[in-house]
C-alpha cells in the first residue's frame, strides 16, 4: 500500500510539473553560479540510493561557473540520475562534464545494456519507456526524460543523449558559461607605490585549465 501510494504520488506531482511547463507559470531565473555546488548536491542525494543498489556513482570535479536557473537545471540532472538508477544492468554512473561548442556540457553517463537506435528519438517523449525489457530502465511512467526536455526547452539549453547497445548511454544538457568573476577572485591587495616602481617589471598571467574560471596575474622586477 505504502509503495502504491508512492508510486501515485510521483506520478501525480510529474503531471503537475508537466501541466505547469505546458501553461508556461515557471518562468527561469537565471543566475551566476559554481557548478561544483549543484555536482556535489547530487553526490550527496544519489550517492546513498546507488550504493543501496550496487552502483558505484562518482563525480568529476568542475571549477567552472555557469548561466542558468539553478533549481530548473538541477531538476534536469536529478531526472538524468535517477534514469540512470532506474537501470538494472547499470553498475557504474559517472556526472561530469566538459567544453562543447563554447558552453559546458553536463553528461551523466552509465554502463548499462543501451538504448536501440530507432528508440533515440523518442526517449524524450511522455510515457514512452524503452522496449528492452531485460534492462528494466526507468521503472516509473516515462515522464522523468519528458520533464529534463521541456525543461531544457524552457532554458534554451540544447539537450540529448548518445547510446549504445549493450555498452550503456550518456545523457546531456549544454549550459552557457559565466562571464562574470567569482566573488571569492575579486580581492586583490591595493599598490598606493608610485608607478614607476613596476617600470622594467616582467608581468605573468597563469591559468589554471581550458576551462579556466581562475587567473593569477605575478609581477616582479628583474635584476634587484
Amino acid at each position: 500500500m505504502g509503495r502504491a501510494l508512492a508510486s501515485m504520488s510521483d506520478l501525480l506531482n510529474s503531471l503537475l510539473s508537466i501541466s505547469k511547463l505546458d501553461a508556461g507559470v515557471i518562468a527561469p531565473a537565471p543566475v551566476d553560479f559554481p557548478l561544483q555546488s549543484l555536482f556535489l548536491r547530487m553526490k550527496s542525494e544519489f550517492g546513498v540510493q546507488a550504493e543501496a543498489a550496487g552502483i558505484v556513482f562518482r563525480i568529476v570535479d568542475c571549477s567552472a561557473q555557469v548561466r542558468s536557473d539553478p533549481s530548473l537545471l538541477e531538476i534536469i540532472i536529478r531526472n538524468f540520475l535517477a534514469n540512470a538508477l532506474g537501470s538494472k544492468s547499470c553498475r557504474k554512473i559517472v556526472l561530469g562534464c566538459r567544453l562543447r561548442r563554447g558552453a559546458l556540457s553536463l553528461e551523466v553517463w552509465d554502463n548499462g545494456s543501451g538504448i536501440a537506435e530507432d528508440e533515440m528519438a523518442e526517449i524524450f517523449e511522455e510515457f514512452y519507456q524503452v522496449k528492452n525489457s531485460d534492462d528494466g530502465r526507468g521503472g516509473g511512467f516515462g515522464l522523468g526524460l519528458a520533464i529534463a526536455e521541456r525543461m531544457a526547452r524552457l532554458l534554451d539549453h540544447p539537450i540529448g543523449a548518445n547510446s549504445i547497445l549493450e555498452k550503456g548511454s550518456k545523457f546531456f544538457v549544454e549550459v552557457p558559461m559565466s562571464t562574470a568573476i567569482p566573488a571569492s577572485d575579486q580581492t586583490f591587495t591595493r599598490n598606493d607605490g608610485p608607478v614607476d616602481e613596476l617600470t622594467g617589471a616582467t608581468v605573468v598571467v597563469v591559468e589554471t585549465t581550458s576551462l579556466c574560471s581562475r587567473v593569477w596575474c605575478y609581477c616582479w622586477k628583474v635584476g634587484g
